[in-house]
């Protein structure tokens, strides 16, 4: 692959390409991607400065292709990219531009990673070793390269496989046709499902509004005809207005209570669910202890007093037989001074009330995520990077973590700020290093308060202050 160089000008960056002497331009090609914007094609300036000759193409606010599949790709990304180059192709053709002046590699082909557009590179140079290249096996590497997302329903992947590799003839046309049917019948369910839930809670606004509390009793009044059968010795009686008997509060004349019970199959009106039953064999009957004729005070004595509650104990058993309901004796164990079984608990101070025994505290005062070793030295740490706006914390827990703007395709969020480009920055861990790459942003990305270049690994360590835009963070490690 020829090289290419980064360049930054204002809030752009450039993809740079110089033309080296032995190399032939190709005019027309030239002509057509300077002075027409075409579809799928990145625009391109043609600068000359003495004897050097440039090509710079613009991706502020793309990334390549190849790192944005490098996580888990979903349908709209895949079908977005793939339909994108397909129609870039195309486009090409018709600007009179041959395929062998495209790049067919992911590393140079840039996505818009809120639209999931992709761009490819026109290199205008005449190159007569330059190979064909097979539209339909690049497209085959990149369906069985990517890992898809398990979540969705991935019945347009074998759509896909199953066109690659039916056709021994591959057809451009009809293959971004098949992207623009698959890409469109999610688009196509939203607006044919919805139609038939909007008649029905059409037609459910209308019954609710004839079907009201006062047409019910209009409905209620109506006669309806009677129905006969000749198979069915009955008839549907004609339906009258409805009398409601409100229940009246009498008082009951003997003061008895009501028993209400379970109605059990075999008995007469279920009156006699609660009646008495004979004990079953080999269950316990219960009686009450019988009070003896004693003096007023005597109730009172601490042998009356032990003799209830030994006599409560033994009748912690509830019979299903019982006339009454079981009530489970209350012990009070203030009244009990002398029990043996009482446990003490000793006074609690107020510096340990304070204490909140539902965490664990950590010796040295340091968080749970981290090892540390006795004497000082840490031996795991855990890196992470502090919002100096709002002291948030947030882990980097990927080998790429991706910071940005938009939400669907970063790990970290930053919706508050516009200044922060849609995929803004990377932060890459390697061999226990780590390192900040700037992602073609607009704003840029500042490492202790110095721009770096876009697309280059910059080393960052503990403390380092970084900015992304105008949002300032620091890097920690522990």
């Amino acid at each position: 692959m020829k090289n290419f160089t980064f360049e930054t000008q204002g809030a752009n960056t450039y993809l740079v390409y110089e033309i080296s002497e032995n190399e032939n331009i190709d005019t027309l090609s030239l002509g057509m991607i300077t002075h027409n914007k075409i579809s799928g094609i990145l625009p391109v300036v043609y600068t000359q400065i003495d004897n050097n000759k440039y090509l710079k193409y613009n991706i502020s606010s793309k990334i390549p292709v190849k790192q944005f599949f490098s996580s888990v790709v979903n349908k709209k990304r895949l079908l977005g990219v793939l339909y994108s180059i397909a129609e870039g192709i195309l486009a090409a053709e018709e600007y009179m531009i041959e395929p062998s002046s495209l790049i067919f590699d992911l590393e140079y082909i840039y996505a818009d990673v809120s639209t999931c557009e992709a761009y490819m590179i026109c290199l205008p140079i005449l190159d007569k070793g330059t190979k064909a290249v097979d539209i339909g096996t690049f497209y085959k590497n990149i369906v069985f390269s990517i890992q898809f997302d398990q979540t969705e329903n991935c019945d347009y992947v074998a759509k896909l496989i199953s066109y690659l590799n039916s056709n021994s003839v591959f057809s451009l046309v009809d293959f971004k046709q098949i992207l623009f049917d698959l890409m469109n019948d999610n688009i196509q369910r939203k607006n044919v499902m919805p139609i038939q839930p909007a008649e029905n809670e059409q037609k459910q606004v209308v019954r609710a509004q004839t079907t009201g509390v006062n047409s019910h009793v209009q409905d209620l009044r109506k006669t309806e005809p009677v129905v006969n059968q000749s198979n069915n010795n009955f008839a549907v009686p004609k339906t009258s207005t409805p009398k409601v008997n409100v229940p009246e509060n009498k008082p009951n004349k003997a003061n008895k209570p009501i028993n209400v019970g379970f109605e059990i199959p075999g008995m007469d009106n279920g009156a006699a669910a609660f009646q008495k039953k004979e004990p079953e064999k080999g269950k316990v009957k219960v009686e009450k202890p019988k009070k003896e004729g004693k003096s007023l005070f005597s109730f009172f004595t601490k042998k009356s007093k032990k003799s209830d509650d030994a006599n409560a104990v033994e009748n912690n058993l509830r019979i299903p037989t019982q006339e009454q309901g079981y009530v489970q004796p209350t012990f009070n164990v203030q009244n009990q001074p002398n029990t043996q079984k009482s446990i003490s608990v000793p006074p609690v101070s107020q510096q340990e009330s304070k204490l909140n025994f539902g965490e664990t505290t950590v010796l040295s005062g340091l968080k749970l995520d981290e090892t540390i070793v006795l004497g000082g030295e840490s031996l795991i740490v855990r890196p992470y990077i502090i919002r100096i706006k709002n002291n948030e914390k947030i882990y980097i827990d990927k080998p790429v973590f991706r910071i940005g703007k938009e939400r669907s395709f970063v790990d970290y969020y930053i919706p508050d700020n516009p200044a922060v480009s849609r995929s803004h920055a990377n932060i890459i861990t390697r061999d226990n290093n780590y390192f900040v790459v700037d992602t073609n942003s607009k704003n840029h990305t500042y490492v202790d308060g110095v721009m770096i270049q876009s697309n280059i690994e910059i080393k960052i360590e503990h403390g380092t202050k970084l900015m992304f835009a105008n949002e300032e963070f620091e890097f920690r490690l522990y």
